[in-house]
């Protein structure tokens, strides 16, 4: 079986969508799943690039790789500029990704003469993935899954919502062509439920991100004294920061001192000058370090070298809860450590936490996080946190090798019908 998987986020572009993807299609060449993969060429992209991804996952595949032109000269750069402010629109629709899109959707008639496709994957983020995959299932005349990743027209950014009817009627356009319309989030399946008809309602298949127990370390350093509290992630000014975690900080080192003596709060892969600076000003700088981007390997060290994986709730403002499950997430199930959610009270984050058995606490409340992170300090000793345990369901819907097994069932099936 071959499927065409369309999306800029691969290897090796540095994202957390290429990470999953790339998981994915490495574990279904061991189910016989061959992926031929069309994907943006790494020379003129503006996301991260970090070679070294190319010798983690496999390479021997076929890969068409188009060019987007998005950083390069100054007169690139200038006409990118004018374009934005003459014709904003086809900057968010879907995305700004828009000259590799047109030419990968030309690339399709190139491919579609060299190799036998039996499937087509197009999966976002960015979106304008499914542009292509669209054009792909009339081109080739295949099934084609329609892969969200993250949300479409219910995205939490402001500067989308200007332009949120347009891709809306892009998002039905593509979810009525698909065969299936998959996602990693059954909050992104449960959103879009009330956008359409039962007849595309049908289309929705929910399979989780998978983790992949090989990428972490054997043998990694602990901390013999120390509670190491580590968050990894993207921040969003008003929507994921870690001022609530610094105020509880805070309230430990004044209320709480010996418990503050016993603490390290690390976070990784943010705007980490600006926060070690805030942290800095509260008087909590020896205790909260802020390090940059790390690359893909070394960040899964740092999840084992933790005591406890913090997360830090994203807010949609049109739904005030903290409702995206990211692949992030299940890379900290993977490194089998005490997970403590710093999240709204109620949601689809802190019910999948609890049901894990990690620690929810409200993101908004400096309070309640202080007296957690004092009852984890009391309640467990560091050998307890490293030695912590998943409960047995989390491997078996989990791991690659399931996510994987269910993408291979679901290609099977959809095969057989067409």
């Amino acid at each position: 079986m071959k499927q065409l998987f369309i999306s800029p986020s691969y290897v090796p572009i540095d994202s957390s969508v290429t990470l999953i993807n790339a998981k994915i299609i490495d574990k279904l060449d061991d189910l016989g799943v061959n992926s031929i993969v069309l994907t943006v060429s790494p020379d003129d992209t503006s996301y991260a690039v970090t070679p070294k991804l190319l010798e983690i996952f496999r390479s021997s595949r076929k890969v068409y790789r188009v060019r987007s032109y998005e950083i390069g000269g100054r007169f690139l750069m200038t006409f990118r500029k004018v374009l934005q402010k003459v014709f904003p629109i086809i900057f968010f629709a879907p995305d700004y990704h828009f000259i590799w899109e047109f030419l990968a959707i030309l690339k399709l008639f190139r491919i579609k003469k060299e190799c036998e496709i039996d499937i087509i994957h197009s999966v976002s983020a960015p979106y304008c993935s499914h542009i292509v995959g669209y054009f792909a299932k009339s081109i080739l005349k295949k099934p084609w899954i329609c892969h969200l990743d993250d949300f479409w027209v219910d995205q939490v950014f402001e500067h989308f919502h200007a332009f949120r009817s347009l891709n809306a009627c892009l998002e039905k356009k593509c979810f009525k062509k698909a065969d299936v319309v998959l996602s990693s989030s059954k909050e992104i399946l449960e959103l879009a439920k009330a956008h359409y008809s039962l007849d595309i309602q049908n289309k929705f298949v929910f399979i989780p991100p998978g983790y992949e127990s090989r990428h972490y370390p054997y043998t990694y350093s602990k901390e013999k004294d120390k509670y190491k509290f580590t968050y990894l992630g993207v921040l969003y000014p008003g929507k994921r920061e870690p001022l609530s975690l610094f105020e509880a900080v805070k309230r430990i080192k004044d209320n709480h001192p010996e418990i503050y003596e016993s603490i390290k709060v690390n976070l990784i892969g943010i705007d980490h000058i600006k926060y070690q600076k805030i942290a800095d000003e509260q008087g909590i700088g020896d205790v909260v370090k802020c390090q940059g981007r790390v690359d893909y390997l070394e960040s899964m060290r740092l999840m084992k070298e933790a005591s406890v994986l913090v997360h830090l709730g994203l807010m949609n403002n049109r739904f005030n809860e903290d409702i995206h499950i990211s692949g992030k997430m299940f890379e900290y199930l993977g490194a089998e450590r005490l997970i403590l959610a710093l999240t709204t009270p109620s949601g689809p984050v802190a019910d999948f936490i609890r049901k894990d058995q990690g620690i929810v606490c409200d993101y908004n409340n400096p309070k309640d996080i202080a007296d957690t992170i004092v009852r984890i300090v009391s309640d467990y000793s560091i050998d307890d946190l490293y030695n912590w345990k998943n409960p047995p369901h989390v491997k078996e819907l989990y791991s690659s090798d399931s996510v994987a097994s269910a993408h291979e069932e679901l290609y099977q099936k959809l095969i057989s019908h067409a």
